[in-house]
């Protein structure tokens, strides 16, 4: 082959090169125009390629003072340290999730989360593509309701809790001297059980009354939180501990505890969850609007684009054989690059959750997410409600799209078990594999953003999660959510 040859074909591909560079640039200025989130492209030497406009605010510095200038001189020294690992991470091929206080020169300290995620060339990893947003208000929220629980356990030790007995053969509940400084009551110590039932919020009731039936001679302890109503002043939280006393017959003759209040750590719960609520729901707007800019905008462009270039090549006439296929490769890549768009706006937002059903929607999900990743995924449904609120359905898809991606991601599984079914005024999800397991404790006090996630969309929605796994041992993720479908109907 003769040097110009080479030469031509080396500058054919620089421009392709550079074209394709250009046109991701452009598809991530798109996106990011109208959103609430920083985002950056870098390049493996550490500059910044492009930054959006977010960035730029969140830094509060324009962006020719940040487009095309090393990393280490944009940002001050105490945020590019701690960032060199996560570099170093991104650049040897992994996706990096973090979460940390920075204290960003002109502003102060701000709770930071972002996702670093690598970007490939020929010659393998090129840079990343890093996502970020300010987290300090949710942060200082869990602030609070930490230093709430802390003042609780100082109240408890100060007299904000009392004991209490309740004889069941003399129906007669007789409470220590600190009610009264607990409950700002003057009233006598000692009443039936039925009045003290009565006292109590009639939602709540029987959450405590279901406490108490718990009780057997093998689990002799109950917990129930509930609205203890007062004739003036309000209600109060109260959370009461007890153990169950048993004769030889089997037969519950007492129960004795301590009794609490903890209306300031409710009260710092309500808050927290206000705040992640509305996070959740930002974050879900920005999803919907994300894939709408995706479906409507880029994935149009991308197909008249598709479109240009086969004319261009059917117009072109009597040009080489390598020419048309080099045209027809470009063709391909832009195919398969819309492909990957779709399937982009379809994660961020599931538009068959809306028209058809949680249960559709989850199952088209799973086929379609098995048949990319090589698992085989088994969905299973049995008597879910079409009528689901969309909270509870999209809260549900959530976790199982968070589930399933962590189970193909770190379990090595090539099965994964999907269930979902009502029972006894419930909606409950349950993903299983057999693969790698992990200890929960340690992925729970290392942050893990996916678990946390789980744990507050459902607890939103006023259900529970439970999450059993062990190295080696598979995993098991069951999220249940309270839903009458009679009463929805």
């Amino acid at each position: 082959m003769s040097a110009r040859k080479k030469l031509r074909r080396g500058l054919r591909k620089k421009e392709s090169s550079l074209e394709r560079e250009l046109f991701t640039q452009e598809m991530l200025d798109v996106i990011t125009r109208h959103m609430a989130v920083a985002a950056t492209r870098c390049s493996r030497d550490l500059r910044y390629l492009w930054a959006s406009q977010e960035y730029a605010n969140l830094l509060r510095r324009p962006l020719n003072e940040i487009v095309g200038r090393p990393i280490a001189k944009v940002l001050c020294k105490e945020v590019f340290e701690p960032l060199q690992d996560d570099y170093r991470r991104v650049l040897s091929g992994e996706t990096v999730h973090y979460e940390r206080e920075m204290k960003l020169p002109g502003i102060g300290k701000r709770w930071i989360a972002g996702t670093y995620t690598p970007t490939f060339g020929a010659d393998g990893v090129s840079g990343w593509v890093a996502v970020m947003s300010d987290t300090t208000e949710r942060k200082r929220a869990e602030e609070a309701l930490r230093e709430s629980e802390e003042r609780f356990s100082l109240a408890a030790q100060a007299g904000k809790v009392y004991s209490y007995e309740w004889k069941v053969a003399e129906n007669a509940l007789t409470r220590s001297s600190e009610y009264s400084k607990v409950l700002g009551l003057n009233e006598p110590s000692r009443l039936t059980h039925e009045e003290f039932l009565n006292r109590i919020h009639p939602d709540d009731r029987e959450v405590y009354v279901a406490a108490i039936a718990a009780l057997t001679p093998q689990n002799p302890y109950s917990e129930a939180t509930y609205r203890f109503m007062r004739s003036a002043g309000g209600p109060l939280w109260m959370k009461s501990s007890g153990r169950g006393l048993f004769d030889e017959k089997g037969r519950l003759q007492r129960v004795v505890g301590m009794a609490a209040n903890v209306t300031d750590h409710k009260m710092a719960e309500e808050a927290l969850s206000g705040v992640s609520g509305k996070l959740i729901q930002a974050q879900e707007q920005e999803r919907r609007r994300i894939a709408r800019e995706l479906h409507d905008d880029i994935g149009q462009r991308l197909a008249l684009l598709s479109v240009t270039l086969d004319q261009v090549r059917v117009g072109l006439g009597n040009v080489s054989v390598e020419t048309q296929n080099q045209l027809r490769k470009l063709r391909k890549q832009l195919m398969e690059i819309g492909a990957d768009v779709h399937d982009i706006s379809r994660e961020l937002h599931p538009s068959t959750l809306e028209h058809l059903g949680l249960v559709r929607a989850a199952k088209s999900w799973c086929t379609q997410f098995g048949q990319r990743q090589g698992i085989d995924i088994h969905f299973s449904s049995r008597d879910v409600s079409d009528s689901l609120p969309e909270r509870i359905a999209l809260c549900l898809f959530r976790i199982l799209q968070e589930a399933v991606h962590n189970a193909s991601k770190h379990s090595s599984a090539k099965r994964i078990d999907v269930e979902l079914r009502e029972d006894t005024g419930e909606v409950h999800l349950v993903v299983r594999d057999s693969g790698a397991g992990f200890d929960v404790r340690a992925a729970m006090k290392s942050g893990g953003l996916g678990l946390m996630s789980m744990q507050e969309r459902v607890r939103l929605v006023s259900g529970s999660i439970q999450i059993d796994s062990n190295p080696k041992s598979g995993t098991s993720i069951h999220a249940r959510v309270p839903f009458d479908s009679e009463r929805a109907a």
